[in-house]
């Protein structure tokens, strides 16, 4: 009886244990663990770098069985991409490339087009030979001339002789030959030079009387000291004041003042502006006494006696003090 029971507790104890360890079993298979989704399309790199017209292929390393792919560039101005995974740099910057394959799945890759470097730059300016307090401005040219980055630097070898600022504007400061290097602010080796040899400045006088009297004909003269052929073009501010000649004369007409610009163009281009000012006067214009006005503007009033006597003696000594 004792041994029916002992049996009897043990089955239940053993039922009890089978049946905690089936649904212990049954809670863990249905929960829910999240996992990271991997994409079973692997490719060859995570970035590709191309230049602007060349071409890089997508290489598919794992496909996991798939069938078939498309690829779409989320940046078409700067790479295209076609059916067969073949990379076009169209312009420089970056963009990505995403890779669907027909059961859904898809990743994305970089694409890099690199910048177009300059490969030479040519310079040129009107010219060469400049005289001292002369300008002149540097023009540039690049190949290839869709190059991305086109800033260049510059730089004098003597700036007493010549000096170029930022914006490539040369000045003439002294007589002699300096060397500007023209180099490009991306790659120091392309770069280029432009020899500039500074004269002195031809120097230009033109001697024409500051004061004239009226209905006068003068000659002026011209002082120069220079070699080369020049031109000389004058023009009056007031020809009815001053007129100039074609016999190297100037005719004053009535009072004023007039101003004579003469320009002179030498055989290389180079321009002189010169100024003259010239006054003509009257001779025989009698000069007025202060007094007259007064006394004239008077006449009519009580004070007129008194006036008269007064601008007598008043034009008595104007008159003296002038004749000294």
């Amino acid at each position: 009886m004792k041994k029916s029971i002992l049996v009897a507790v043990i089955s239940v104890l053993l039922a009890v244990l089978f049946s905690m360890t089936c649904f212990a079993g049954i809670a863990d298979n249905n929960s829910v663990t999240p996992r990271e989704t991997v994409s079973t399309i692997v490719t060859d790199q995570s970035l590709y770098t191309v230049k602007v017209n060349d071409m890089v292929k997508i290489n598919i390393t794992h496909n996991s069985n798939h069938t078939g792919y498309t690829y779409v560039s989320n940046a078409t101005v700067v790479a295209t991409v076609d059916s067969a995974g073949n990379i076009v740099g169209r312009n420089p910057g970056t963009t990505s490339i995403r890779i669907t394959a027909n059961n859904g799945d898809f990743v994305e890759v970089f694409v890099k087009v690199l910048p177009i470097p300059v490969e030479t730059i040519t310079a040129s300016v009107a010219k060469r030979t400049l005289y001292v307090g002369e300008a002149v401005e540097i023009v540039n040219y690049f190949e290839p001339v869709n190059a991305s980055n086109k800033s260049v630097t510059y730089v004098s070898s003597n700036d007493a002789v010549a000096y170029v600022d930022k914006n490539g504007l040369i000045t003439a400061t002294g007589s002699g030959i300096a060397t500007i290097m023209i180099s490009s602010a991306v790659d120091e080796n392309v770069f280029t030079t432009i020899d500039i040899i500074v004269k002195p400045a031809p120097y230009f006088q033109i001697t024409i009387p500051a004061t004239m009297n009226i209905d006068e004909t003068v000659e002026f003269e011209i002082v120069t000291r220079t070699e080369l052929e020049y031109e000389i073009t004058m023009v009056s501010s007031n020809p009815s004041v001053v007129t100039v000649n074609d016999d190297n004369t100037v005719t004053s007409g009535k009072e004023g003042k007039a101003k004579i610009t003469s320009t002179i163009v030498l055989s290389d281009g180079y321009v002189v502006t010169l100024v003259n000012e010239v006054t003509v006067d009257d001779p025989d214009t009698e000069p007025r006494c202060v007094m007259c006005d007064i006394y004239e503007a008077n006449i009519g009033t009580p004070g007129e006696i008194f006036l008269k006597i007064i601008h007598t003696i008043v034009h008595f000594f104007d008159t003296l003090l002038l004749g000294l």
